[in-house]
């Protein structure tokens, strides 16, 4: 898979979908790597990091109740930045109030790129 996008690249892309395949770094009859079909996630929020040494930027994606993505690397493909290979780590439900109880509508994950800061 090619490097991820410029970090620069994600902010105007809150909002938009991103699909989740498998990443070429798992073997093929890896079957526990492949995500479920028609994985889709939602950027929700971009995160820059500056901190000293490093730079980099913090993803949090919403995804649906009836596809859970293990921590694991997966293809994210997006329409403007192409494929990528990112890390996501399940962090959260998301949950509504429906009827008098929460129930779980999707999942949050998240993937963080960092770099080493260039000396100037």
């Amino acid at each position: 898979m090619a490097n991820p996008p410029d970090l620069s690249s994600f902010k105007p892309l809150v909002g938009t979908f991103l699909h989740a395949g498998r990443s070429a770094i798992h073997p093929p009859e890896d079957v526990t790597c492949a995500p479920p079909d028609g994985s889709v996630l939602e950027l929700k929020t971009v995160t820059e990091l500056d901190e000293e040494g490093y730079t980099g930027v913090s993803l949090i994606f919403h995804g649906p109740a009836d596809k859970f993505l293990p921590q694991k690397t997966y293809a994210l493909a997006s329409e403007v930045l192409g494929e990528f290979d990112a890390f996501l780590v399940p962090v959260g439900e998301l949950r509504e109030k429906r009827d008098g109880r929460r129930e779980r509508t999707g999942f949050i994950y998240q993937a963080v790129f960092t770099r080493l800061r260039e000396e100037i």
